[in-house]
């Protein structure tokens, strides 16, 4: 029969350690008709086994600090991205949303959780997001759609929202996540190319009734207007759909981590630049700029997003916008540095072709 210790406690054994004993009772063995020999090797193979469990438990224990770094990066980059992150249920609840979100909305990012998404959108707009989350519902596929949303002090932006539907694999629950971009600095730049192209058709009909004569010669040019608008709208589409580039480095400023929008955008593979420094990579006039904004981040404070040059594989130089944070260990200790930046070269271009244009007519 097996030993009855655990009943011997004032208190009952855990369930635990039920099960343990009903799974033992079938194979327990007699230690009382053992030999000595016998009871020696099973007391090798028990401290044997002890030993296995406790290299396993610390294999464990290290797995586990190791995942808890790796989301601490991540919980990172969701926060600081350079767009709003929400998910939601079914209803429009707000289930999650990153910093940035709640920044764009002006308000505290725990008074979003529970709290229906439609609050934060203008009246006008609500009937697109109802039909925006149903086509997400009926098609399972990726939709997009442009909306006014409202803030805190009861200002408005323009929006890009792009959502897709996903599904808990363990519960079934249906959720929404979408990636909202403040898209009021294009809004406006569209409203000036508006007007600019409005005044550039009056002066144009002026032109026309006072030398109707040359004709020819004003047509060519509204054509020129026509192609120069489609290709600032062309280049605006570019801008909107560009990918971010994600780099970490360590404390020294050695790429660490290298992601395919950094790849696309500086032409350097993975294998190019690890362990290589960061520095390297930005244009020379800006590195004092950005060596400053790493020693805010070494110092534990995030800088305001700014804009340099980096370097591309052929030797152009890229104006981008930089997003620098700190990756932190369980314990805050600063251990490097996140990186995100987004190609705003054809944003410049355009509006250096703005300025030409009003100058010129």
């Amino acid at each position: 029969m097996l030993p009855e210790e655990s009943k011997r406690n004032d208190e009952p054994p855990s369930p635990l350690r039920l099960k343990a004993e009903a799974a033992l009772r079938p194979r327990h063995q007699d230690v009382s008709r053992m030999s000595p020999a016998e009871i020696q090797k099973l007391i090798y193979e028990l401290e044997v086994h002890q030993v296995e469990l406790e290299m396993q438990n610390e294999e464990l224990r290290e797995a586990q600090i190791a995942m808890a770094r790796s989301r601490d990066r991540f919980v990172d980059l969701y926060d600081f991205a350079p767009v709003g992150y929400v998910t939601v249920d079914p209803e429009g609840i707000i289930v999650e949303a990153n910093l940035t979100f709640s920044l764009m909305l002006g308000t505290e990012r725990c008074s979003l959780t529970g709290r229906k998404i439609t609050r934060c959108i203008t009246r006008g707009a609500q009937d697109l997001f109802y039909f925006h989350l149903r086509s997400a519902i009926e098609t399972g596929r990726k939709q997009v759609c442009e909306l006014v949303l409202l803030r805190a002090g009861g200002t408005t932006f323009h929006a890009r929202m792009e959502t897709i539907r996903i599904e808990d694999p363990d519960t079934g629950a249906i959720h929404f996540r979408s990636a909202i971009l403040d898209i009021s600095a294009r809004k406006i730049a569209e409203q000036e190319l508006e007007q600019s192209h409005a005044e550039l058709e009056r002066r144009v009909a002026e032109r026309t009734r006072e030398l109707a004569g040359a004709n020819c010669e004003l047509k060519a040019s509204q054509e020129e207007l026509v192609r120069s608008a489609a290709q600032l709208s062309r280049l605006a589409a570019i801008v909107e759909s560009s990918a971010d580039a994600i780099i970490g480095a360590n404390r020294d400023g050695l790429i660490q981590s290298w992601n395919a929008g950094a790849e696309y955008l500086m032409g350097y593979t993975c294998e190019d630049v690890l362990g290589k420094p960061l520095d390297e990579l930005i244009a020379s006039e800006y590195l004092i700029e950005y060596r400053k904004a790493c020693e805010l981040v070494g110092s534990g404070t995030t800088p305001e997003l700014f804009e340099i040059m980096v370097k591309h594989r052929d030797g152009r130089l890229i104006d981008v916008s930089i997003r620098l944070s700190a990756i932190r260990m369980d314990n805050g200790t600063i251990i490097g540095q996140s990186l995100i930046a987004r190609d705003i070269s054809l944003r410049k271009r355009a509006e250096a072709a703005l300025r030409e244009s009003e100058v010129r007519y």
